[in-house]
């Protein structure tokens, strides 16, 4: 009888240590999430973020962001350059655009400093200033190859590569329509407008799985250029666009 409850004693102990455990692992990670991120002051990044809306419903329509949101593939897919180009096509119809030719790839270990890249293969790029600044504009032949590049650390990471794809993508699309492409913050706000607003947001505030050297990793969290709270704030008004859309054509069908 005594064995019995020094057995069960030493159960409900080491029950409470590993629960101890777990409890300062994720206070530390949610430490670690809050200096990744910093602050969100919706009074300084709203109006910046309003903007970024109103450019892209302008220049896209609220058509282009009324699409179901996007969720990762269960399951995960094997072959995983289909996978990327399955990414950057879905990407494209999000934005109801015909893409020019793409050259996709994983990117070799320590060859890209971001998460993803997206160029013109083979083009001159030249630096130009206008009245907004200093811009770069490409030089030569039009004809030239697009390239996105994502890194391989993301390769078996879904998530990762479908919001990693869906921004370059956004870069060529911005920079095909003459809008501020290089403007990092502008085109993760498109991308969420585009339906990706609540992968991105786990994505941000999630630990991300991540293969270096054949080994697996984690993350804080997921590269991006919007904080949670911004993106959470983009969708929220996303929201409201697609709903007074679809009261307006509602009400024009009563009118008919």
């Amino acid at each position: 009888m005594s064995n019995g409850i020094v057995i069960v004693g030493l159960v409900i102990a080491a029950a409470g240590i590993s629960r101890i455990s777990t409890l300062r692992r994720r206070a530390a990670w949610r430490k670690a999430v809050r200096l990744e991120h910093g602050p969100f002051d919706p009074v300084t990044h709203c109006p910046r973020l309003d903007k970024h809306i109103a450019t892209l419903v302008e220049a896209f329509g609220v058509d282009t962001f009324s699409a179901m949101p996007v969720e990762l593939p269960n399951p995960s897919p094997s072959d995983r350059g289909e996978f990327l180009r399955t990414a950057v096509a879905l990407a494209g119809s999000r934005f109801q655009v015909t893409l020019p030719t793409v050259d996709l790839q994983f990117a070799p270990p320590g060859s890209i400093s971001h998460s993803g890249i997206i160029d013109g293969g083979g083009e001159i790029w030249k630096a130009d200033h206008g009245p907004g600044g200093l811009a770069l504009q490409p030089s030569g032949d039009a004809g030239y190859v697009w390239r996105i590049r994502i890194a391989t650390e993301f390769r078996l990471n879904d998530a990762a590569i479908l919001k990693i794809a869906a921004h370059e993508v956004a870069h060529l699309v911005l920079f095909r329509d003459n809008l501020d492409w290089q403007n990092e913050e502008l085109v993760d706000t498109a991308i969420v407008l585009l339906g990706y607003g609540p992968l991105m947001r786990r994505f941000r505030s999630e630990e991300q799985v991540v293969h270096v050297g054949g080994r697996v990793h984690k993350v804080v969290c997921g590269p991006g250029y919007l904080h949670p709270d911004a993106i959470q704030y983009v969708w929220e008004q996303r929201q409201r666009l697609t709903q007074h859309e679809s009261r307006a054509r509602a009400s024009q069908v009563e009118d008919l």
